[in-house]
């Protein structure tokens, strides 16, 4: 089965994998991005995003949630290219993180991607349908109707939340309140990001220290935010902010270094200074005199 996006509804064509009994894939090419969604058993197992959607690559995530770091990332994906296996695949056999966490991050995945996908309204189409048992596939079905749902309140609250809250160029921090609990009441996920985010960064390393969707994390922002919980710094400010620290840092490292250069010319300066008079005591015959004068102490 295949078509173009302009012409099929995006829900009509992902209620179609809801059928239990249907397996294959789903493939996706449009200007917004290109996609493979994996179904079976009614749900997704799994996708393959587009390759320009860096946040939403599970390598990336990991980094971005500190439980990988970039080089180790690297290497894995080099390594991915050799032996043709999946990334997640690779992390389990390398023991870098367990199976529940990778379940973890494959879940926001496949959920961050069908959001993309409910938005898309260009583009072509194509379903296949074989048995993808023993295709490498890591996750238990995410029920179509479960995405569906949590995309149709993606597609109507995010825009409402990009008018409370600039979801680009900016990095956030928490600020202190006098009640925490309050957060707690009002959103759980607002709690979890707030507990978290100690020191100024991006939101998308919030979101996955936390285990958020982009969706899910910044609606706690937007949270955050009315409950007045919330510093924002545009990248900018704060990089200019950072460099006029660094740069106050590095003078007053010169001052320390200067002083340090005058302590030790003046210790210089006194040391030779002594070694000219106790010269010129010693040849003017004084030095004698005192040494006859103090032997009687």
């Amino acid at each position: 089965m295949q078509g173009r996006l302009e012409k099929t509804k995006v829900e009509d064509i992902v209620q179609i994998l809801a059928n239990p009994e249907n397996s294959g894939v789903l493939e996706i090419r449009s200007p917004e991005g290109d996609m493979t969604f994996y179904f079976s058993g009614g749900g997704i197992v799994d996708v393959v995003p587009d390759e320009r959607a860096r946040n939403q690559l599970i390598g990336q995530m990991l980094v971005d949630a500190g439980l990988l770091t970039e080089r180790e990332r690297e290497k894995i994906l080099k390594e991915q290219k050799r032996k043709k296996k999946k990334f997640g695949e690779i992390l389990l056999e390398k023991k870098k993180i367990d199976e529940r966490t990778l379940k973890r991050f494959l879940t926001i995945q496949i959920k961050e991607c069908t959001y993309k996908l409910l938005t898309m309204k260009k583009g072509e189409f194509r379903i296949d349908y074989f048995d993808i048992r023993g295709k490498g596939v890591l996750m238990d079905p995410i029920p179509v109707q479960v995405l569906l749902m949590e995309g149709a309140q993606f597609v109507d609250e995010f825009p409402i939340i990009q008018k409370k809250i600039p979801v680009k160029g900016i990095l956030v921090r928490r600020k202190e309140v006098s009640s925490p609990k309050k957060i707690k009441e009002k959103d759980e996920n607002a709690f979890r990001l707030y507990a978290a985010m100690e020191e100024f960064d991006e939101p998308i390393k919030h979101f996955r220290r936390c285990g958020l969707t982009e969706f899910e994390g910044y609606k706690a922002l937007a949270a955050l935010n009315e409950l007045n919980a919330l510093s924002i710094t545009e990248v900018k400010e704060f990089e200019e902010e950072q460099e006029k620290k660094e740069e106050a840092a590095a003078r007053m490292r010169m001052m320390r270094v200067g002083s340090a250069v005058n302590v030790v010319l003046t210790l210089l300066l006194v040391g030779a200074s002594g070694f000219i008079i106790y010269d010129t005591i010693k040849s003017s015959g004084i030095f004698i005199v005192l040494r006859e004068i103090f032997k009687g102490f």
